[in-house]
């Protein structure tokens, strides 16, 4: 079994990590960054220079981090190191696309500069399509388009964000200077939490159903789980994995990876998110509340779940995670407050609140709860509001 480390980076880390982190021993790389995050944890720093130094004599030591936000001091750092390459090949939308040529050789996809965008003959392109950053996080910039009349609605969109998106995280998280346009990827989303162990067998550790409330939205706002969706799923996935993994070579390699699958079992990736499980600790917290699995021990210590024996009690519920992105169209600083208790009235099972910084982040929180699967109704209002009636302006 590999060495692991963690890069632990912001903008938020839970204190389910925290608490992992201690009660394994888990090496954490002292950067000024985790130093400070962690300073009431107790902690196995691990020296940047012997971090450096483990992972120039070692390059098959695992890394896990919290956020893509580490990964800038992954490319200052260990520039020869194979994962950058696999970071390059999962960040950059364009280079992922190329590598997957092979196996989806009639897929549409093309790389523009963002002022090019307005220049584009929009009778050329084959709609439906999704444009967003050619590197980018958390679906910000990421917009579905219909058909030519929506496009232009589009640029318009793309146009007003672009700075505030930019200004939330660094180049290697979101780059909007280059956008890629690509077909739309029929069939139902996936979100999944998984490492390839030094063999480069893939190990499936979570994996969540990604709602919309429209063919257009691509909005991060409610994952479901339950062990139906996973009897379903799994094995599927985890033999497109083995593809997907022998395609790019990755071993000890974490990644949150989102896919869509077809009526027919059809699987198209999306897109891979390196070195980590879902953000701002979300799905790999709520994996903890639904399988009572510590998807961080599973990864440090290279363990394997027994699928079999977790799924062998259906007990009728949902898990959800509902991100709580801001559709107001009203920028966070002009907002007053937001009215956490009367959306938690709506929630019968609340598992855990989880607040943000709504005037720093387009994000007012997250919400990790269970609802049986009979009155999924609650999910499906998130789902299609602006969340307008829980803000003061």
């Amino acid at each position: 079994m590999s060495e692991t480390i963690f890069l632990i980076d912001g903008p938020y880390v839970s204190d389910f990590l925290k608490q992992s982190i201690y009660e394994f021993n888990i090496p954490v790389v002292k950067t000024a960054i985790a130093k400070n995050i962690l300073i009431h944890t107790k902690t196995n720093f691990l020296s940047e220079r012997d971090a450096i130094a483990k992972l120039k004599k070692n390059p098959a030591i695992r890394i896990y981090t919290n956020s893509e936000n580490a990964l800038t001091w992954i490319y200052s750092h260990v520039t020869d190191h194979e994962y950058i390459k696999h970071i390059h090949e999962a960040k950059d939308k364009v280079l992922f696309r190329r590598r997957l040529k092979d196996r989806h050789p009639n897929f549409y996809f093309q790389e523009f500069d963002y002022n090019k965008l307005r220049t584009l003959n929009s009778e050329t392109l084959p709609f439906p399509l999704v444009v967003k950053p050619s590197v980018g996080f958390f679906s910000l910039g990421v917009h579905g388009v219909k058909n030519r009349e929506a496009w232009i609605k589009v640029l318009e969109s793309i146009d007003e964000s672009i700075q505030g998106d930019q200004e939330l995280y660094p180049d290697a998280v979101l780059n909007n200077r280059k956008f890629i346009i690509e077909a739309q990827i029929k069939g139902d989303e996936f979100a999944v939490d998984c490492y390839f162990d030094d063999q480069g067998e893939p190990v499936v550790l979570n994996l969540m159903k990604h709602l919309f409330a429209s063919e257009t939205d691509m909005n991060d706002r409610v994952y479901i789980s339950s062990v139906g969706i996973m009897r379903q799923y799994l094995k599927t996935i985890e033999n497109y994995l083995k593809v997907l993994g022998g395609i790019f070579s990755f071993t000890n390699y974490p990644a949150h990876i989102e896919l869509r699958i077809t009526s027919k079992l059809e699987i198209n990736t999306i897109e891979i998110n390196p070195l980590r499980f879902g953000g701002w600790c979300s799905t790999p917290d709520l994996a903890w509340y639904a399988w009572g699995m510590n998807l961080y021990e599973h990864i440090f210590k290279g363990i394997k779940p027994d699928w079999d024996k977790i799924l062998s009690v259906d007990a009728g519920v949902v898990h959800a995670l509902v991100v709580m992105n801001n559709g107001t169209g009203v920028d966070g600083k002009k907002i007053l407050s937001f009215n956490y208790d009367k959306l938690l009235k709506k929630i019968k099972k609340l598992y855990e609140l989880r607040k943000t910084n709504f005037r720093e982040y387009p994000l007012f929180g997250f919400v990790m709860c269970q609802v049986p699967e009979q009155e999924m109704e609650v999910l499906y209002e998130l789902l299609h509001s602006d969340l307008w009636e829980y803000i003061e302006q």
